[in-house]
């Protein structure tokens, strides 16, 4: 991120804009962690649709990548 103005506070603010996005991403992730694992063990496998199949397994490779 450069600093467009000069601003002696652009550096600061940058950093307060990324901890407090980086603080809603874990939030997110969080929840989509809590949200497949229920979801996961809440849907027989034969009642599961195809595409509801594939967003949990996304999901999950998502969720598994960190």
């Amino acid at each position: 991120m450069t600093n467009p103005n000069n601003n002696k506070n652009f550096n600061d603010e940058a950093l307060r804009i990324n901890r407090l996005l980086k603080k809603e991403n874990d939030k997110m992730f969080a929840l989509l962690e809590s949200l497949v694992q229920h979801a996961n063990e809440d849907m027989p496998w034969e009642n599961r649709s195809v595409h509801f199949s594939i967003a949990l397994s996304e999901a999950l490779d998502y969720i598994n990548r960190e």
